[in-house]
This record gives structure tokens, C-alpha cells and sequence, in this order.
């Protein structure tokens, strides 16, 4: 019979019945290797995996049956402990990795909580700082403006006293004008007054100079203390 007349499934029960009977799990790998002896093309994993169920089932009832040789009921039962052993040990195992997962899962989460709460305190520490940042800037800026008023205050009175000062200085001109002009009167009155008293011009007329070098000078004092004020 042609080869290509059985199924995919037939060819994969064969090549695992062939492992049984040397004594050999059969496994997928084994399998595959065991069917490019017999067949040139290769199944996709799904049908591999599905034949292979189908094969262990079958192979369950074979062992039940009266008529399997001794020979070939030992090979099967061999296969079939190593089979069962093998697969207790990868549940032992996938637990085992199963428990580890867990327990890193479990560390990871009380890591990320930590950390949650731990960055959830500085962001409220920022916060208070950002607060106290803002406060601080709003006080500075109110001073600032305050300080912006009082400037323009004193440069509008600076313009004022500098727009005034060419008037004050008219006035305080001419209040020195009739300051000298009544001063000359006096002194003009006065040393005629003298002369009449002493009957001597020239004491008059020398007490006359002093009197006047005097005057001017308290005018001078006068006038430069009005202007120290105005400036």
C-alpha cells in the first residue's frame, strides 16, 4: 500500500507507536523525527497535537486489553509511568514557577504601592512648596507695584518742581532786586542820619560800608536757602 493513502493522523500514531515499542516517550520532537522515516511531507503542529491525544487514549484502553503480548504490555506500561512520572514532574515544577510568579507578582505590587505613596508625598510636598512659591511671588509683585506707583509719583513731582523752577527763580530775582534796592534806601537814610548825629562824613561813611558788606550777606544766606528748598 502507497504510503500517501493513510491520513496525517494514521502516519503520527504510527511513528508514535514505533517510539513505544523501542521504549521511547513520544513525545512531539521524537515524533516528527520519527515520521521523516516514513513520509516526506510534515504535518502542522496542531494536527500533530491533536493525533497524539487521540494516540494516548487509545493507548489507555489498549493496556486494559486481555490480548496485548506481555512484551509489548511491559514497553507500554513503561512508557506510560515514565510518562505519568515526567508529568508530575512538570506540574511540580510548573507550580513551583506558578508560586515564584506569584510571589514576584505579589513583591512587585507592594513594590509599586510603596513607590505610589512615596511619589504621591513629594508631589503634595511640591504642591505645598509650589503654594508657598506662588504666595511669595503675588507679595513681591504687589511691592513691586508699589514701589512702581511711588516712583512715578516722585518723577511726576520731580517734572512739577523742574517745570516750577525757572518761576521761582524769577521770583526769588526779583525778591533779591527789591531786597538790594531797600537795602540801598535804608543805608542811604541811614548815613545821612549818621552824618547829621556824628557830624564826621567819613566815619560815616566808613561805618556805612560795614553795615552794608553785612546786610548783603545775610541776603546772600536768604536767598540760597530758598533755592536749597526749592531744589
Amino acid at each position: 500500500m502507497p504510503k500517501t493513502q493513510k491520513t496525517s493522523k494514521e502516519w503520527i500514531k504510527e511513528a508514535a507507536w514505533a517510539l513505544v515499542q523501542r521504549g521511547e516517550k513520544p513525545n512531539p520532537a521524537p515524533v516528527r523525527t520519527e515520521l521523516r522515516t516514513l513520509i516526506d511531507t510534515t504535518p502542522s503542529q496542531v494536527t500533530l497535537i491533536k493525533a497524539l491525544d487521540e494516540f494516548w487514549l487509545e493507548l489507555s484502553t489498549l493496556v486494559t486489553h486481555p490480548k496485548v503480548p506481555d512484551s509489548v504490555m511491559r514497553q507500554v506500561v513503561k512508557v506510560w509511568e515514565t510518562a505519568l512520572k515526567e508529568s508530575e514532574n512538570n506540574i511540580g515544577a510548573d507550580r513551583a514557577a506558578l508560586q515564584a510568579a506569584k510571589e514576584e507578582y505579589e513583591h512587585r505590587i507592594e513594590t509599586l504601592t510603596l513607590t505610589e505613596k512615596t511619589l504621591k508625598s513629594q508631589v503634595a510636598l511640591q504642591q505645598q512648596d509650589l503654594v508657598k512659591l506662588e504666595q511669595t511671588l503675588q507679595t513681591k509683585e504687589r511691592s513691586l507695584a508699589k514701589a512702581n506707583g511711588l516712583l512715578d509719583s516722585l518723577d511726576e513731582e520731580n517734572k512739577r518742581l523742574k517745570k516750577e523752577l525757572p518761576q521761582q527763580e524769577t521770583r526769588y530775582a526779583a525778591f533779591e532786586k527789591r531786597v538790594v534796592a531797600q537795602y540801598d534806601r535804608e543805608k542811604t537814610a541811614r548815613e545821612k542820619l549818621e552824618r547829621q548825629i556824628s557830624g564826621g562824613p567819613a566815619k560815616a561813611k566808613l561805618t556805612a560800608k560795614t553795615k552794608a558788606r553785612s546786610a548783603k550777606k545775610v541776603v546772600k544766606k536768604s536767598v540760597a536757602k530758598r533755592r536749597l528748598k526749592v531744589a
